[in-house]
């Protein structure tokens, strides 16, 4: 009898460590990364850090990733699937998933592209967010750069990964019109899929967040009526209880989704639609449910990140984020 009270600790330690690990492997996480003008021509490459971008990759740790910032151009494929081959040699040393790629048909400035990795399947291909001859409320045909949405799924879960990068320059009249229209364009867009019964969306990536105007208000507003919920967001305001995310810049250096440290800017966003609520925490808390890799502040990067030129050209001038799901 001695010898199986004895031996119980043993069991309830092996118990414990056993449940901890099957938890642990019960979430999964999807990101963005906006990597300015990627491959916009071999010259422009030259000097481009792809081993300091894995590494950057790398510490997102996501199984989902949208990239923005790839230029439709033979340079640009060839660097996005360089970036993942070098993932994926990494991955290989750390005996970790690999990657895979895909890349949208393209004809616009930037062409959609997505990475993916196990417990995350691929189920669509790559697909523009409106058709050609589809108008907006304000008589825009289409946006200047064009969101497109590929579809994933984990275990169970499908949902729809939106890649979005809503330029400063929009084909609108001012910056503040066209940011406005093509933030309305977005919520309609995920109003009319959950009505049909689609998969849920997660919105990922650019939005160049104005302030001025109430424009933000156009995709944030709808998050009073349970329409979206913004994880990242979410998790700044669990730290900084007095910062109201309408109307707010970054409330420090900490939470810029940019590198130019001289000003407080949150211009890349995850946004959820309401299928994808259950999977997120209850309220979002910062580095744990979501987050950014700070790679401007790391001593390495340090020279690269000071001059604003330098950070284009040698890597990237926006912060990666991410966010954890339950599967």
């Amino acid at each position: 009898m001695r010898f199986r009270y004895r031996i119980l600790p043993l069991w309830t330690a092996l118990l414990f460590v056993w449940f901890t690990a099957v938890r642990a492997e019960q979430t999964f996480r999807v990101g963005s990364f906006m990597i300015n003008e990627l491959g916009r021509d071999a010259e422009a490459e030259y000097d481009r850090s792809l081993l300091s971008l894995t590494n950057v990759v790398r510490a997102m740790n996501v199984d989902a990733l949208a990239l923005q910032g790839v230029r439709d151009t033979e340079v640009g494929r060839a660097q996005a699937q360089r970036l993942m081959g070098l993932l994926n040699r990494a991955a290989k040393n750390e005996d970790e998933e690999s990657y895979e790629v895909v890349l949208g048909p393209g004809g616009e400035q930037e062409v959609a592209t997505f990475l993916w990795r196990h417990p995350v399947k691929r189920i669509s291909d790559p697909m523009p967010m409106l058709a050609e001859n589809q108008v907006n409320e304000a008589g825009l045909k289409h946006f200047r750069l064009m969101p497109h949405s590929t579809r994933f799924g984990a275990g169970d879960f499908e949902f729809d990964l939106l890649s979005i990068h809503l330029i400063i320059y929009s084909v609108a009249t001012t910056k503040h019109q066209g940011r406005a229209t093509e933030l309305f364009a977005i919520t309609q867009w995920v109003r009319e899929r959950e009505a049909a019964g689609g998969p849920p969306v997660i919105i990922a990536g650019v939005t160049t967040r104005h302030l001025k105007q109430n424009v933000w208000d156009r995709l944030q507003g709808p998050s009073t009526e349970g329409l979206l919920r913004f994880p990242l967001m979410e998790a700044i305001v669990h730290d900084q209880p007095d910062c109201d995310p309408v109307m707010d810049p970054a409330p420090s250096a900490v939470y810029n989704t940019v590198t130019n440290q001289n000003r407080r800017r949150i211009w890349d966003t995850i946004a959820v639609s309401r299928g994808v609520f259950d999977r997120l925490a209850d309220q979002s808390q910062w580095g744990v449910d979501a987050g950014l890799v700070a790679f401007d502040q790391q001593a390495q990067y340090v020279w690269v990140t000071g001059l604003h030129a330098n950070t284009i050209r040698l890597m990237t001038d926006h912060r990666p984020m991410w966010v954890q799901l339950r599967l």
